[in-house]
């Protein structure tokens, strides 16, 4: 089977669904999943399990490394087998940074708290890229172009992974991919899968769009919003 990328939009955040979360937080700027969201997550990790999958790259936001840490248990089935899967934290794949979203440069995580969210990562995986603030949609997305390509050269010939990102980086991560490929809403857990042409290196087709079929089952008691994250005001880092 030919090299195949699986982009996975992050589950359900917890700050719009829960209005009392921002007020009491210590991270306004980067909100956790909600409880429905780790089901969304393990449940697309279920989904992905028949595939060979080799490891993870995610965003740096907790809402993406949660969604990576439930996709990876999701795929083992069992919590002994899912450390056989990295997770590989990539700062290219960060959120959007336009100043409507944040009032300065978002801190990230430390390191152990990293670590204690995602038990599985990958210690030696050093970030092809960073992000930078404020950054305009043209900064952002050739940040996602160079994002993907770095992860492409480093896969093996016939090496699958899965991409944790946010709603545009799902977008230009698969448009760049295959050109011909739209992207018009990216629901939560939505999976894109993108495959390599034969005989043609670096050359992808996309044989699935932002596409949550998986989780009919999963949201049928809750409404979930489908579109990119759009944050009603500013909020501080």
């Amino acid at each position: 089977m030919p090299r195949t990328i699986y982009i996975v939009r992050h589950a359900e955040r917890l700050d719009l669904v829960d209005a009392t979360w921002i007020p009491a937080a210590a991270r306004p700027w980067d909100p956790p999943v909600s409880e429905h969201g780790l089901r969304q997550a393990r449940h697309t990790g279920s989904r992905l399990a028949r595939y060979p999958v080799a490891r993870v790259f995610t965003s740096p936001f907790l809402r993406c490394m949660q969604t990576a840490a439930e996709i990876v248990a999701g795929m083992a089935g069992d919590e002994s087998l899912a450390s056989q899967v990295l997770v590989n934290v990539e700062h290219g794949l960060a959120e959007f940074m336009c100043k409507a979203w944040f009032e300065a440069k978002p801190e990230m995580l430390s390191l152990e708290d990293m670590v204690a969210q995602v038990p599985t990562m990958n210690l030696e995986y050093q970030s092809q890229m960073s992000f930078f603030y404020p950054e305009t949609i043209e900064m952002m997305s050739r940040r996602y172009q160079r994002c993907i390509r770095n992860i492409v050269a480093l896969l093996g010939p016939d090496e699958h992974c899965v991409i944790v990102t946010h709603g545009y980086g799902v977008q230009f991560i698969v448009e760049d991919l295959d050109p011909s490929a739209v992207v018009m809403e990216t629901p939560y857990s939505c999976i894109s899968v993108v495959t390599e042409k034969p005989n043609a290196p670096g050359k992808f087709t996309a044989r699935l769009v932002a596409d949550a079929s998986h989780l009919e089952k999963v949201n049928s008691s809750r409404h979930a919003p489908s579109t990119h994250e759009v944050a009603s005001k500013p909020v501080l880092a």
